[in-house]
């Protein structure tokens, strides 16, 4: 018989007690083990967090939290590794966990401010706010306190100027570069580099069968690689190819190139209108006998190529204008594929007036032939100088001849089916010289000028028309150099060249039809590119494009800012594809650098290509072909080139998702930081300051520059206190870097590389600028808020002030953006430039604005530099002889009370360009930012 123990047996009670007692102590051993994981986990990402390996210590903190749920420490050091890297919503959730459990006060007064920091950086004001109202009163919250009134000032200062003045009118809308005095920019009809499309093999494979192919050409001159970019169509066409849509946006500061360009569409369209369907021969004997489509060409021809034309060719060409003008009023259609605003349309008209009314009747055939032999003569010379050959030695045998003529007449002969009998008389008599004279004389007394290759408010300010000296015998290896299975098949004149490359593209567009589009945009290409980015430009379709497959640049960052121009304007664009990528030449002084890597430090300072890859997140390829930038080669590399014979290269994308430890340090980004701004607030002294001389290296952005690289480099995963702190710094001007102000010009990269010993830069003379500019910018967003107050203005107290000059004088008369308004004492100026007797001369001006070892020593530019300011973000009106800029009022104010003086100094030469005035009488405020209440 079995006995059972019961619930109140003593054998039952002694076995609860002991179960008990082991379930207790094998609790607490396992709690104590998990107690002592989780220290051990959490110590070992405290390690790793002071090696700054940011990523084992998210790792050991998150196990340390998972082995004790219950300790608020691993949360907190969690958030301080998120805080680090700049990833501040997570700063936020793990502080909310933190603030869960029951702290110390000293603790949670810790945690609420690192969350209200984190709010402030994310541009999260209310929130920051409803944080900081947690904390108990104490100097930090009274100093997080102001920042967050400070922020709120400035966001609703810009809410109101956009409630007044509507979107697009805010501080983006500032000049993005130094004034030059003379405003009207040389006009180039024709191009100089080779035609390359836009579209390949690689772009084609990386874009869907039904998607659109979308292509942006800034600074499109000619047109030449939009129109070899419909040839490609155009043979991709009877591949049978996926049916595509294909967007070009394009754009020219010059409105005259666009008109051009615009007559060069409507002929397009009217050939590919007129061309027969289906005959893709190469042959120019196979020219349909179809009457429009022989006159059309012709006119393409020579509108495109020549400095003179005949007589039927001009009349036609000015039927043409006539049609572009009509279309652009509104009285007539445009070819359906081109699209422009009204605003745009209006300078284009402009221009095609000028060429049907006024230049036919002020410039006169022998003037264009003359010229044209002058500027001939020269290049061939300084070509022959070089090495080279004259062009009539370059050209193919069999337009020997027709060189030799045009040489002396500028003569391009037509088709058989065009041409005179008069004139092929003349061509028919042995060659001598009476038949070059009788040539010549009978192109003057019988064709016209090619109006469209004048500017006609660019010969008002003085040019010299050295723009309509191009050689159109280069036509032939520029627009087949780059696709030579495309070449016309036996040519025997060089009209032959410009049948197919202009059928080819006639015939794109009549089989792309209603699938192409070509948006057509004046103006400046920063306000373009920065326009579609954020949304700027109100009067474009909302169904265009704000991301392109490839942005073409030509070589307008020569003069815009070189490679940083890229990275700052052109890359944001760009789709997310390998594929993509900006590209650009430097064709105005290649001779100055010895390779690509010195090219791009002297417009960005980072020495390397891993500097940029780092801190611009972007790749710089060598192109000879646009593959070169996407495909790896698997052969030994071919020797580099020197600078001066490369063409295009690319800016490709970098790897965007980098850890921050993968980046560059703090030290590092912010030495570069500072170097940027000190060399944009103070650039090198040129060597020479000619306009043409080919070793001006150009130096245009202002100081609207800086906060645009600011908001990239936190657009590239840096974290934003480190920006924050930084900007903090200057405005605060207590800049303590190893960075200096440039002292070589192009910037060597052995200076880029050098950290020179830390010391105080005094930025005293751009503090008015730098102050007034960020009370604009972090108004509108840069993409980060700052956690610390700094004295800055109120932007309902910053105004619009203009200055008339009477003479600017000859140290202003240049046609580059060099220019910027000095002010200053007046004592403090006439002692730099009439210093007393007995020193060594006058001070040199740049010196006397440094403080660094390579200043100006003495009290005399000490004063200066702490009585002086400098803006570079200013607008000139050439007609007007006026000068507008924003500031401060209350600091005008003090100019005017303290007897200050203004001028325009040139940042080239470092002088002077018109006697100082008194700031009392000569400045005059106008509209303010805001208006109050």
């Amino acid at each position: 018989m079995m006995v059972c123990a019961t619930f109140d047996s003593p054998r039952f009670t002694k076995s609860s007690s002991l179960f008990r007692n082991a379930l207790v102590s094998n609790t607490t051993s396992f709690v104590m083990a998990n107690l002592s994981r989780s220290e051990e986990a959490r110590q070992k990402g405290n390690e790793s967090f002071a090696k700054r390996d940011f990523r084992t210590a998210l790792t050991w903190y998150k196990k340390s939290e998972n082995h004790n749920p219950n300790d608020y420490r691993a949360p907190w050091n969690t958030s301080a590794v998120y805080f680090e890297l700049g990833q501040y919503i997570s700063v936020i959730d793990n502080t909310a966990k933190v603030l869960g459990f029951s702290l110390a006060s000293e603790v949670k007064h810790k945690v609420l401010v690192r969350k209200a920091k984190s709010h402030l950086y994310l541009c999260q004001l209310d929130d920051a706010k409803r944080t900081i109202d947690e904390m108990s009163e104490c100097d930090e919250k009274t100093l997080l306190a102001s920042a967050i009134q400070s922020s709120l000032i400035l966001r609703s200062s810009h809410d109101e100027h956009q409630r007044i003045n509507g979107p697009g009118h805010g501080i983006r809308s500032l000049p993005h570069y130094k004034a030059q005095i003379d405003s009207v920019l040389q006009y180039i009809g024709y191009r100089h580099d080779s035609a390359q499309s836009m579209i390949d093999v690689l772009l084609s494979h990386n874009v869907e069968d039904s998607g659109q192919i979308s292509l942006l050409l800034g600074g499109i001159g000619d047109a030449r690689h939009f129109f070899q970019t419909l040839r490609i169509i155009y043979t991709l066409s009877f591949q049978q190819a996926p049916e595509r849509n294909y967007h070009f946006t394009i754009n020219d500061l010059k409105p005259e190139v666009l008109a051009r360009d615009m007559i060069f569409f409507i002929l397009i369209d009217q050939l590919a209108t007129a061309l027969p369907l289906g005959q893709k021969s190469m042959d120019p004997s196979t020219v349909p006998t179809v009457p429009t489509v022989r006159q059309t060409l012709i006119t393409l021809f020579y509108t495109y190529t020549g400095q003179v034309m005949p007589p039927t060719t001009f009349d036609h060409l000015q039927k043409t204008i006539q049609l572009a003008i009509d279309g652009l009023n509104g009285k007539a259609p445009l070819p359906r594929w081109i699209r422009l605003n009204t605003r745009d349309a209006g300078p284009i008209v402009s221009a095609l007036c000028s060429w049907r009314d006024e230049v036919p009747l002020s410039h006169a055939v022998p003037d264009f032939i003359e010229i044209t032999k002058r500027i001939h003569a020269q290049k061939d010379m300084a070509f022959t100088t070089r090495g080279g050959r004259p062009m009539e030695e370059r050209v193919a045998e069999h337009l020997k001849i027709e060189c030799r003529d045009y040489s002396q007449s500028c003569l391009l002969l037509p088709p058989k089916y065009g041409m005179d009998p008069e004139l092929k008389k003349l061509l028919d008599l042995p060659h001598s010289q009476s038949r070059s004279s009788q040539l010549r004389t009978y192109i003057e007394e019988n064709w016209k000028i090619n109006p469209t290759l004048i500017d006609v408010n660019y010969v008002k300010q003085g040019s010299n028309l050295s723009e309509i000296g191009h050689q159109p015998f280069e036509f032939e290896r520029q627009m087949y150099d780059r696709c030579v299975w495309l070449r016309p098949k036996d040519p025997k004149i060089l009209f032959d060249y410009a049948v197919p490359f202009f059928t080819h593209a006639a015939r794109a567009v009549s089989a792309v039809g209603g699938r192409l589009v070509v948006e057509v945009l004046t103006g400046d290409i920063t306000r373009v590119l920065e326009g579609i980015d954020k949304n700027l430009l109100h009067e474009r379709d909302p169904s265009f494009p704000t991301k392109y497959d490839r942005i073409h640049l030509s070589n307008i960052p020569d003069y815009v800012g070189g490679s940083l121009f890229n990275c700052i304007y052109a890359l944001p664009l760009l789709k997310d594809k390998p594929s993509s990528f900006a590209s650009s030449m430097c064709l105005r002084n290649p001779q100055l650098f010895s390779s690509q890597a010195a090219y791009d430090n002297e417009y960005t300072t980072l020495p390397s290509e891993s500097s940029i890859k780092n801190i611009l997140k972007v790749e710089t390829k060598l192109m000879s072909t646009k593959e070169d930038a996407l495909m790896k080669t698997f052969q030994e590399p071919p020797a580099r080139l020197p600078f001066a014979a490369m063409e295009y290269f690319a800016f490709l994308p970098a790897a965007q998702n980098l850890h921050l430890q993968d980046m560059a340090s703090r030290a590092t980004l912010e030495k570069w930081l500072y170097q940027v701004f000190i060399k944009i607030a103070l650039p090198a002294q040129q060597p020479v300051s000619d306009p043409n001389h080919p070793d001006l290296v150009f130096a245009p952005l202002n100081l609207t520059a800086f906060f645009r690289i600011l908001e990239i480099t936190h657009r590239n995963g840096y974290p934003a206190h480190w920006l924050a702190d930084l900007l903090t710094t200057i405005l605060s001007n207590r800049v303590q870097t190893t960075a200096r102000p440039p002292r070589t010009c192009p910037l060597s990269i052995s200076e880029s590389q050098k950290n020179f010993p830390p010391k105080f830069t005094d930025l005293s003379p751009f503090m008015a600028e730098i102050r007034t500019l960020a009370a604009l910018w972090l108004g509108e967003d840069i993409g980060f808020g700052l956690a610390s107050a700094v004295l800055l203005p109120t932007p309902s107290k910053i105004r619009s002030f203009s200055i008339r000059f009477s003479d600017v004088g000859k140290h202003g008369v240049i046609k580059t953006p060099v220019f910027t308004l000095l002010f200053a004492d007046r004592k403090c100026l006439d002692g730099i430039l009439a210093p007393p007797s007995g020193s060594d001369g006058a001070y040199n001006i740049r010196k006397s604005l440094l403080s660094d070892e390579k200043k100006e020593k003495g009290n005399v530019p000490e004063a200066f530099r702490k009585n002086s300011a400098v803006v570079t973000t200013w607008k000139w009106e050439m007609k007007e002889s006026m000068g507008t800029f924003w500031m401060d009022e209350q600091v005008v104010e003090m100019w005017m009370k303290d007897d200050w003086v203004v001028s325009i100094l040139r940042q080239d030469e470092w002088k002077l360009c018109v006697p100082p005035m008194n700031v009392l009488d000569a400045v005059v405020g106008g509209e303010y930012w805001v208006r109050e209440g």
